[in-house]
């Protein structure tokens, strides 16, 4: 089962997993991913993994993982999109320079592979 919401929220994420797991539903049957329509509808796939960020670093361009939930209003969870699926290839890049950015820093998301549509 795999969730491809824009956004996919961190809390409606984890209380879904909670509401049914006493059903019998697995945590590892539901997976987040990174649909996008000009690349056939699917980049990543097999998130599970929920972090908590400071969003004034967000702001400003950089990353900070907390090691906790959420608990104030400068804060917010994430649910991780998973890992490129297989001959696809995912870059973040600085929109303004073109260059290719690196790990915790945040940009552009360009993709490029088989699937993606002409013209993206």
């Amino acid at each position: 089962m795999m969730n491809a919401a824009e956004p996919v929220r961190a809390d409606t994420y984890i209380r879904f997993l909670e509401r049914f797991e006493p059903y019998g539903l697995s945590r590892d049957a539901h997976v987040v991913a990174y649909g996008l329509a000009e690349n056939t509808l699917c980049v990543s796939n097999w998130g599970r993994q929920v972090v908590t960020v400071t969003k004034h670093l967000i702001q400003q361009g950089r990353l900070h993982l907390e090691n906790y939930e959420a608990q104030n209003n400068n804060q917010i969870r994430l649910v991780s999109c998973g890992k490129p699926l297989k001959g696809v290839r995912v870059r973040i890049v600085d929109p303004e320079s073109r260059a290719a950015l690196g790990e915790k820093e945040i940009g552009e998301i360009w993709l490029s592979g088989p699937s993606r549509c002409e013209g993206y």
